[in-house]
């Protein structure tokens, strides 16, 4: 079987999200207080299960499901300097930093960017690199 270079499987999941998210595509999300329900990150380095890939139904500011990007290749928007290869953690603002050996790393950055740029990152789903 051949594979085109580049290639990436994505894992995406549908979550209930009860908070406005009409500007937080691409953000990182935690776990929510019930099974399939899902909070934006507020704590950096905290566990996560993946960024969000949208911004509610039918363009409303209120979300009731949303899809979330729990392993593969993702946009996120970042919340400081990357560099290509960096891990990275969440910050309390549900953005990626750069992470540490003590920080819950989910992801690495494919590409670099400055704050507030959204980069392509690889996300595991077992969190370990």
């Amino acid at each position: 079987m051949a594979f085109s270079a580049g290639a990436s499987s994505a894992f995406d999941q549908s979550y209930e999200i009860s908070e406005d998210a009409s500007t937080k595509q691409y953000h990182v999300y935690k776990q929510g207080t019930t099974i399939k329900s899902a909070l934006i990150s507020s704590s950096a380095g905290e566990v996560v299960i993946g960024i969000l890939q949208d911004t509610g139904l039918d363009g409303s500011s209120d979300v009731e499901h949303g899809i979330i990007r729990t392993g593969g290749e993702s946009l996120c928007k970042i919340g400081g300097n990357i560099s290509i290869d960096d891990p990275l953690q969440a910050d309390t603002d549900g953005m990626a930093i750069v992470g540490t050996t003590s920080d819950h790393i989910f992801a690495r950055a494919k590409e670099g960017g400055v704050d507030g740029d959204l980069i392509r990152v690889d996300i595991s789903s077992e969190g370990i690199f």
